[in-house]
């Protein structure tokens, strides 16, 4: 359990969310693309067996929203990332 106050949500929005479940893709907000950092060294993982092969982008979300987002190479409000 986590919340916005106290700690960072940061989602992987992108073309492969409605792969995972999500009503569509590109949604900050749809904690199913939500990404943790389970040994607290700052480094954000979001694993998921969910996709079918394919190319898909996406970007990372902070606190479910655009407001503050980063794309390839860790520039905020960069590119998409590929992969």
């Amino acid at each position: 359990m986590a919340d916005s106050a106290t700690s960072v949500i940061a989602t992987s929005p992108g073309s492969d969310q409605s792969e995972i479940g999500c009503k569509q893709d590109w949604m900050p907000d749809w904690l199913l693309s939500w990404a943790e950092d389970p040994d607290g060294d700052g480094v954000y993982v979001y694993t998921t067996k969910a996709i079918p092969p394919g190319y898909y982008e996406a970007r990372v979300a902070i606190n479910e929203s655009w407001t503050l987002n980063y794309g390839a190479n860790a520039a905020q409000n960069g590119a998409n990332i590929g992969f």
